[in-house]
């Protein structure tokens, strides 16, 4: 089943539904829901103008968690304010697991490991965060080498927290931001050129990226369903830019 952006545009997939709640497939480049930037146009908007006209079963959807705008993959949706509770609590007594895959810069050495950095807004500008080891909200990420590449390294991520930006701030931290984050990284997209070897550049013709924003996937989120109490794993399949980044990767980076 997909939303329409417009007669012919899909806009997201549904995942999964039951009786109380929505998991869909959020595209990278929308925001979750209205903020001081972006008031109009989010994903809460089109989830609304979806789930409240469609022909059968139609309810108000409630937003359970965030993700960034540039980031892509599952997100949990309740339909109703009673079941967005009883969803957000699950989150904030961390019973909810959620793994993402990350592309970042650099080899990372260790197969494995943790990143315990306390977590608050940057003293110069509000809007961005920053690690700390003695100052703002706790937080944990864990995290595991999937594939090494010429430059770059697939993750598998697992936050044990909710904090904001909280992958992109850590991973930035150890030296090893998400590929293309233009925030906590350098901003610059990724090209085949960056890793294959005597890669050859047409004449007045400019390289397209494999992938232009920061390579983050929601992947797999697993919870208990407020519907039947049935814990349940849902998963994102990988969009086009991230797959096309690693199958590059996998065919030239080694």
């Amino acid at each position: 089943m997909t939303a329409k952006k417009s007669k012919d545009e899909p806009l997201f997939k549904i995942l999964y539904e039951d009786e109380a709640c929505v998991c869909i497939d959020k595209p990278a480049g929308v925001t979750s829901v209205p903020g001081k930037i972006e008031w109009t146009g989010t994903l809460l908007d089109m989830l609304r103008d979806f789930f409240l006209n469609r022909p059968e079963n139609p309810f108000r959807p409630k937003i359970a968690h965030r993700l960034d705008k540039e980031t892509s993959g599952v997100m949990v949706v309740a339909k109703s304010r009673q079941f967005e509770r009883q969803i957000v609590q699950q989150f904030v007594d961390r019973t909810v697991e959620k793994e993402y895959l990350a592309v970042v810069g650099g080899e990372m050495l260790q197969d494995e490991g943790e990143i315990n950095l306390k977590i608050r807004p940057a003293k110069k500008d509000r809007s961005r965060m920053e690690a700390s080891e003695f100052h703002g909200r706790e937080a944990l990420t864990r995290y595991k080498v999937l594939e090494r590449f010429r430059g770059f390294t697939l993750l598998s991520v697992k936050p044990d927290t909710g904090r904001t930006h909280q992958i992109r701030v850590h991973l930035a931290a150890i030296g090893h931001p998400v590929a293309a984050d233009s925030v906590y990284g350098d901003g610059r997209p990724v090209y085949l050129s960056d890793f294959k070897r005597d890669y050859k550049f047409k004449r007045n013709e400019p390289e397209k990226p494999l992938i232009a924003r920061q390579a983050l996937h929601s992947y797999r989120i697993t919870f208990v369903t407020p519907a039947s109490g049935e814990r349940i794993t849902v998963e994102a399949p990988l969009p086009k830019d991230f797959a096309l980044l690693l199958k590059q990767l996998r065919k030239f980076g080694k």
